[in-house]
């Protein structure tokens, strides 16, 4: 009789079918796993090279100014005598002034993936390099494949969110760097037409300020409040020592900001 014949083939056919949509789902759910640890990664990468890029124009900017606008400002203005600005004496330091290294940590901790990320990343693609069709056909070994497929789509969103904690930090340290650039090259827009006023009082007036007129003082005045305000951008550090934005470096921006309308 050909029923019996017929419902084995009926049978085969439908475990058959429940072993493809198994292994379907196992396939799709690690591709979709890769998906996100590539997507997320790649973002962060994005995120930690543009903050990285951000730190180091600050530094080259930093070092610019000390070495130019400062150097020159405190090399003429060690030839004025009787100076009465007791209230900037901190003029003194600048001529010891170093840029603090802490201010421009490159971020190592941001710019690698760990090495558990990069094994799922590695490893949810090649997930069924070994399958055998009696792999496939063994219903146990299917279940636990299925197992591993789903544990690498919740490690997968685990490391999504850790990439998305990451590039939120990073935006934050190159949008703070971004701003100290702004106040720096602000302040050294009126900083060195006011160096220049200094030369030339001196080249007019002698070296002598207890000589000077109203008029020469203040532009003395003038040029030791704008480089005290460009000190203090200078030794403000953006990160702390494990890599988190300051709160000093939040705070130094409105201060500095009046600053720039004094004098601009």
């Amino acid at each position: 009789m050909p029923l019996p014949w017929l419902l084995g083939l009926g049978v085969g056919g439908a475990i058959a079918k429940i072993v493809k949509d198994v292994k379907d789902d196992i396939e799709d759910t690690n591709e979709q796993a890769k998906d996100i640890v590539y997507d997320s990664t790649n973002a962060a990468n994005q995120s930690r090279k543009a903050c990285s890029e951000a730190i180091a124009d600050l530094k080259n900017l930093k070092i610019y100014i000390l070495n130019h606008s400062v150097k020159s400002f405190v090399d003429i203005f060690e030839k004025v005598h009787n100076v009465e600005l007791t209230e900037f004496t901190a003029i003194n330091e600048l001529k010891k002034f170093k840029i603090v290294k802490h201010s421009f940590e490159d971020l190592e901790e941001l710019k690698e993936i760990s090495m558990t990320e990069r094994l799922l990343l590695g490893g949810v693609g090649g997930l069924f390099l070994g399958a055998t069709p009696i792999m496939i056909l063994n219903a146990a070994k299917m279940s636990a494949n299925r197992d591993i497929a789903y544990s690498n789509l919740a490690r997968a969103k685990e490391i999504e969110e850790k990439m998305k904690t990451d590039r939120l930090l990073c935006n934050g340290i190159r949008i703070r760097a971004t701003m100290f650039q702004w106040l720096l090259l602000k302040l050294n827009s009126v900083f060195e037409p006011f160096v220049a006023m200094l030369e030339r009082t001196i080249e007019e007036a002698g070296t002598d300020f207890s000589q000077y007129t109203l008029q020469q003082k203040a532009v003395v005045a003038s040029c030791l409040s704008i480089v005290s305000a460009i000190k203090a951008v200078l030794d403000t550090p953006i990160l702390t020592e494990d890599g988190k934005l300051t709160k000093e470096s939040d705070r130094i921006a409105v201060p500095t900001q009046k600053v720039i309308e004094r004098y601009k």
